[in-house]
C-alpha cells in the first residue's frame, strides 16, 4: 500500500479515536449551569421567601431530614446536595462546581456527567447519614467527588491540568483536613463524612473507568460505598435515633399539628420538649401558646412550671398566680387540681412577700371543693345502698 495513503489512514483513524474519546469537548456545560441555577435559586428561596405560601412544605420536601428518609423519603439523599442556607457555603460550592464542571462535563458527556453528579450526591449524603444520623446539606460532597475524579483522570485528560494543579490539590486537601480538625475540636460542625466519601468515590470512579488502574481494589471500594448508602436508609441498629425513628417521627408530626394551632397537641408537644434540657425553653413556649388559647390543662401546667421551676430565668410566681387564677375562674372554681396549683403559686409568692392570706384562701377553697367531692361520692354510695336494699 502507498505510504502516503497509509499515513493518511492512520491520521484519520487517530483523529476519529480522539473525537470518540471526548465527544463533546467544545460543548457548553449546560448541566453545570443548571446545577448552579438550581442551587442559587433554592438558596434565595430558603433565605428570602419565608413568608410565601407553602414555604415549610418546600423546605420539608427538599430537606426531609433523617427521620423522613428512614421512613421512605429517600429522595432526600439527592436533594440535600442542592440545598444551601449560608452565602459563603453556596459561594464556595458553586465556584468550584463551575471550575470543575466546565472541564468534566464536556469530557464525560452530559449523560455520564449527570449520572456522576447524582451518584456522588447519594454516596456523600448516605455516608454522612450512616456516620452521624444526618445527611448534611450542600454540594460539597459532589465538589470533592469532582476533585477526586479530576486528580486521577488528568493522567488521561491533560486538559484537567487547567484546574487540577498543585495549588488546587493543596488547597482542597488542606481544607478537608482543616474541617476535620475544626469538627473534632467542637469549633465548627462540618459534614466531613460527605467530603471524604465524595472524594473517595471520585477517585475510584476515575481509576476504574478512565485510568483503568487498580480496578479490582477500587471496585471493592465502590461496592462498600454503595453498601453504606443502602445501610444508611435501611439498617442502623447502632444509632439511637434510628431505633426510635417511629416515635421521633410522631414527635415531628406532632410539631406540625402544634404549628397548625391545636392547643391539646401544643401542650403535649411542649411537655415532650421539656424532657430534654435543650428543649426546655421551646417546650414552655408551646405550653404558653396553648394556654393563650384558653386550654385549661395548659394553663394549669404553665402556672405550675412558673411557680415551681428552680431556674430564675423561667420562674415567675406573680405570673403563675395570674395564670392559675384565670384557670380557676374559667373552670368555675370546681377542679381541685387547678385550685391546688393556685395554692402552690400563692405559697411560692408568699415566700417572697411574707403574706400567707392568699395561700390560705386558695387552700381553703381547695379543701372545700375536695370535701364537696367526697360528700357527693358518699351520698351516691348511700343511694346505691338504698337501691340494693
Amino acid at each position: 500500500m502507498d505510504e502516503a495513503v497509509l499515513s493518511n489512514n492512520v491520521e484519520l483513524q487517530t483523529g476519529r479515536e480522539q473525537t470518540e474519546a471526548v465527544p463533546e469537548r467544545h460543548a457548553i456545560p449546560w448541566i453545570t449551569y443548571a446545577v448552579i441555577f438550581l442551587c442559587t435559586s433554592l438558596w434565595a428561596y430558603l433565605n428570602f421567601a419565608e413568608n410565601l405560601p407553602y414555604y415549610k412544605e418546600v423546605v420539608t420536601a427538599v430537606t426531609p431530614g433523617e427521620l423522613r428518609i428512614w421512613t421512605g423519603a429517600v429522595w432526600g439523599l439527592i436533594t440535600a446536595a442542592f440545598v444551601h442556607f449560608d452565602f459563603w457555603h453556596i459561594l464556595f460550592n458553586m465556584w468550584w462546581a463551575k471550575d470543575f464542571g466546565r472541564i468534566l462535563e464536556p469530557s464525560m458527556g452530559r449523560k455520564r456527567y449527570l449520572l456522576f453528579i447524582l451518584s456522588a450526591a447519594i454516596v456523600s449524603a448516605g455516608a454522612q447519614l450512616l456516620l452521624s444520623d444526618q445527611t448534611g446539606v450542600g454540594f460539597s460532597g459532589v465538589v470533592y467527588a469532582m476533585f477526586g475524579f479530576s486528580v486521577v483522570a488528568r493522567r488521561v485528560h491533560p486538559e484537567y491540568l487547567k484546574i487540577v494543579d498543585v495549588r488546587t490539590i493543596q488547597w482542597l486537601l488542606g481544607w478537608l483536613v482543616l474541617c476535620i480538625i475544626l469538627t473534632s475540636t467542637g469549633l465548627w460542625n462540618v459534614a466531613n463524612a460527605a467530603h471524604v466519601a465524595g472524594f473517595v468515590f471520585g477517585l475510584c470512579v476515575g481509576m476504574v473507568f478512565v485510568v483503568r488502574a487498580y480496578v479490582r481494589a477500587c471496585s471493592v471500594v465502590l461496592i462498600v460505598l454503595a453498601a453504606m448508602v443502602v445501610l444508611s436508609v435501611t439498617y442502623m441498629p447502632w444509632s439511637d435515633a434510628w431505633q426510635s425513628r417511629n416515635s421521633l417521627l410522631e414527635t415531628v408530626t406532632m410539631e406540625g399539628l402544634a404549628e397548625a394551632g391545636d392547643p391539646e397537641v401544643q401542650l403535649m408537644y411542649g411537655v415532650i420538649l421539656m424532657k430534654s434540657e435543650d428543649g426546655k425553653a421551646k417546650g414552655i413556649s408551646w405550653i404558653k401558646k396553648s394556654a393563650d388559647l384558653g386550654y385549661l390543662p395548659a394553663m394549669n401546667t404553665l402556672a405550675w412550671i412558673l411557680a415551681t421551676d428552680l431556674d430564675p430565668a423561667i420562674r415567675d410566681v406573680d405570673e403563675a398566680v395570674k395564670v392559675a387564677s384565670r384557670a380557676c375562674e374559667q373552670d368555675g372554681w370546681k377542679n381541685s387540681r387547678y385550685l391546688n396549683t393556685l395554692a402552690i403559686a400563692y405559697a411560692e409568692a408568699d415566700k417572697e412577700k411574707g403574706d400567707v392570706a392568699p395561700q390560705q384562701t386558695a387552700e381553703k377553697q381547695a379543701d372545700e371543693n375536695q370535701a364537696n367531692e367526697d360528700n357527693s361520692i358518699k351520698d351516691a354510695g348511700q343511694e346505691d345502698e338504698k337501691v340494693r336494699e
